[in-house]
């Protein structure tokens, strides 16, 4: 994926977002996943399944079925489901 401006596009930013993403939840451990977060109303592992289940919906969205990984860390989990959308959204196009 390119880094200079004239080569971002949304389908680039996601990818740029995911890695970003990733350095936050490759910090997360299984014992943490009842933690809170900002958002009162979920947990971290909550937050985690929200943002999975965003990707599943989002790859819905470009004629894909993403599935889910059925096990791993949060950061493999959303990874795998993330990788898969823009994937899906890579080929359909905007």
């Amino acid at each position: 994926m390119g880094g200079s401006p004239a080569e971002l596009n949304p389908l680039t930013s996601a990818g740029a977002t995911l890695a970003v993403c990733q350095n936050v939840l490759r910090e997360i451990r299984e014992g943490n996943l009842d933690r809170p977060t900002p958002c009162s109303e979920f947990t971290i592992g909550q937050l985690a399944d929200h943002l999975i289940g965003s990707m599943v919906s989002l790859g819905r969205m470009a004629g894909a079925v993403v599935v889910p990984a059925g096990s791993g860390t949060v950061e493999s989990r959303v990874a795998f489901a993330a990788q898969q959308t823009l994937e899906s959204w890579d080929r359909r196009g905007l």
